[in-house]
This record gives structure tokens, C-alpha cells and sequence, in this order.
């Protein structure tokens, strides 16, 4: 991250960062708590009175857009790195990223961000903040081979396990359950940060299939019927299936775009009532083997994308040990587990 001149919290739920160049100096890093306060910076950035009561509105209604002059959109010729907690799915982000040309959302931006939020704030005041590219943020905790097997011999009795002895194995295996219409669940490296599953803790599944999301929250997630479920994609491919410019990087799943109207019914499992997707783009260099899985997927469906949901149940946290990932998906309909290499099945 950048040295930060300005930190805004609204709540501890709404957070604005403008970022300066690391040369500048963390004494000029400034506290913001109030929606007057983010008034006047907006002012100050855009050089425009703001209204208040305006900006408040656009703070409480994801989809207020506050037509001309758009209040968020003054700040749209600066860095700016954004955290929103309640409204990760806030109608006014997306114009406000595209338009500025270095936006950025903090991917944890919910009360886990706060621990970010005090580091950052601590490290300007100590001159000790990179300036550098925050990547996928895969902080959690992994775990060996030999934990993987412990777990699996801890429910021997319940699962059977064939491990695979290279990655592309692995991912063309997953690859031919998911383009068949299974339910598999994806368990591999580091752990999220943050409250999206990310390609290391995911429940993954055929996009195009109209009957999908029914039977995701039928099996596990006990969702209402109209909430849609969220697209992982290839950066290479986000542009061809979403109305996006070409290798636009969304890679934390908090990113609200239209998918392109040509596919909006070929793609119904990730598609809102309004056209809408939450787009999660994987790259190679960020996500090496979710992007190996999209590549394979893509060869046999012909879309490096899947359906992406968290790997857990209703009111439960996400899955962190191989334990939890073997107890969850045996209390669950998915009908696939990939531990690391190695795909776990049900006895019969």
C-alpha cells in the first residue's frame, strides 16, 4: 500500500484512503470520522462544495447515484484505496474505480480490516509504510501433506481418497466433475483473509447450469432463492463475459459489473435479476492454481470461469483445517472433495 495522507472511517464500516506518493511525509496523515469531514475532503480534492446530506444518501443507499456532479466521482483523479464494510456491494464503486485510473478496494473491509486499518495507521506515523502493490490475500494458514492424510485417516471409515501427483492432474480431474454439473468443494494453500473465499477455501461449481443455484443452497448454503452466486474468471477472459475493458483486475470478489447481455441467460447460476455479477478475476501471478483449474475448465466448457462460493455452511465461518474441510463436506450434499491433491469421495 501507499503512504496514506488521509485515513476515513465512517462507523469503523466506510473507510476512504486518498494515497499520496511514498515520498510523502506520514505527518500529513489525517483522521477522518464524519460525513462532513469526508465532505470537505471531497471538496478539497474536487474543488466543489459538496452536499452532505447527498453524500450521506450515497453512503446508506447501494444504489443511490448522485447524478451530476456525483460526489464520489470528484475523487475520481486520485489514488484511492477504498474499504467498505456493509455495502461491499455498493452500486457507486464500480463507476468510481473504472473512472479513477489507480482505484483500489481493501479486500478485507469488514471488521477484520480494522487490524489493517491500525497497522497502516501505525506504520505511516513510523514512516515505515511500502509502497507496494497489496496482492491476493492469501495470510491464513496452510498445511502439510502429512496433516492432509492424518485428517483423512481420522474419518477413514467414512471416505475413500485417490492423490494425484501433479497439479494439472489434479485440475483436469476437477476440471471434468464440474463441467459434468458436480458440486465439488476446493481446499489448497493459504487461507483467505478477508470474508470472500478466494480459489483456497471455495465451493465450486458450473456456472451456466440454470438449476445450479438451487441446488448450491439446497446442499449447503441456505441462501434466499434470489441471491445469485459470484463468477471466478480468468483475467485473460473477464472482458469477453462481463462488460469490462480487456485484463481488468478484480481479484478480491468485491466488485460489482454487468455481464455482458449477450450471455446474461447462458450464465444464470452467477447472474442477478438485474445483470449484474460480482466478478472475481485470477490471474496466474496472484493465484497460480486456481488459475491452472479456470485454464482446464475452459478447455472442456469452453469459459475459464465457475461458479465461486465460500466453502462452508450457513452461520458457520469458512473452513480453515483439513478437519473442518472433511467434517463439512461430509454434513453437506457436495459431492466432491479436493484436498491439496487429492480427491476425497464418500464410501459407498
Amino acid at each position: 500500500m501507499k503512504v496514506s495522507k488521509y485515513f476515513v472511517s465512517l462507523a469503523a464500516v466506510f473507510c476512504i484512503t486518498l494515497l499520496l506518493p511514498p515520498t510523502a511525509a506520514a505527518k500529513n496523515l489525517k483522521v477522518i470520522t464524519t460525513l462532513t469531514d469526508l465532505a470537505s475532503l471531497t471538496q478539497e480534492v474536487g474543488g466543489d462544495k459538496v452536499d452532505v446530506e447527498a453524500l450521506a444518501k450515497g453512503y446508506q443507499d447501494p444504489h443511490y447515484v448522485d447524478p451530476k456532479p456525483s460526489f464520489l466521482l470528484k475523487l475520481r483523479h486520485a489514488d484511492l484505496l477504498i474499504s467498505v464494510g456493509l455495502e461491499l456491494e455498493i452500486g457507486w464503486l464500480p463507476p468510481l474505480i473504472t473512472q479513477s485510473g489507480n482505484g483500489n478496494i481493501q479486500p478485507a473491509a469488514a471488521d477484520d480490516g480494522t487490524a489493517l486499518g491500525a497497522a497502516l495507521y501505525r506504520s505511516a506515523l513510523s514512516k515505515e509504510v511500502i509502497n507496494k502493490r497489496l496482492a491476493v490475500p492469501f495470510f491464513g494458514p496452510s498445511y502439510s501433506e502429512g496433516e492432509i492424510h492424518a485428517a483423512l485417516k481420522e474419518f477413514g471409515d467414512r471416505v475413500e481418497a485417490n492423490t494425484f501427483e501433479k497439479l494439472d492432474e489434479t485440475c483436469r480431474e476437477a476440471a471434468k466433475l464440474i463441467a459434468d454439473g458436480k458440486v465439488i468443494a476446493w481446499f489448497r494453500g493459504r487461507m483467505e483473509f478477508g470474508p470472500r473465499a478466494l480459489g483456497h477455501r471455495s465451493i465450486l461449481a458450473e456456472p451456466g447450469d440454470p438449476d445450479m443455484r438451487d441446488r448450491i443452497n439446497a446442499m449447503v448454503k441456505m441462501r434466499e432463492a434470489f441471491r445469485p452466486f459470484a463468477p471466478a474468471v480468468s483475467l485473460e477472459q473477464v472482458s469477453r463475459w462481463f462488460d469490462v475493458p480487456p485484463m481488468t483486475e478484480l481479484p478480491y470478489m468485491i466488485m460489482i459489473v454487468n455481464v455482458r447481455k449477450e450471455y446474461r441467460a447462458t450464465l444464470p447460476a452467477i447472474t442477478h435479476v438485474d445483470g449484474s455479477a460480482r466478478v472475481q478475476t485470477v490471474s496466474a501471478r496472484d493465484n497460480e492454481d486456481f488459475h491452472t483449474l479456470l485454464r482446464a475448465v475452459g478447455e472442456i466448457t469452453g469459459r475459464e470461469m465457475v461458479l465461486n462460493t465460500s466453502f462452508n455452511v450457513k452461520g458457520q465461518p469458512i473452513v480453515n483445517t483439513p478437519q473442518e474441510a472433511i467434517e463439512t463436506f461430509l454434513r453437506t450434499g457436495i459431492e466432491y472433495l479436493f484436498l491439496e491433491n487429492t480427491l476425497v469421495k464418500r464410501r459407498p
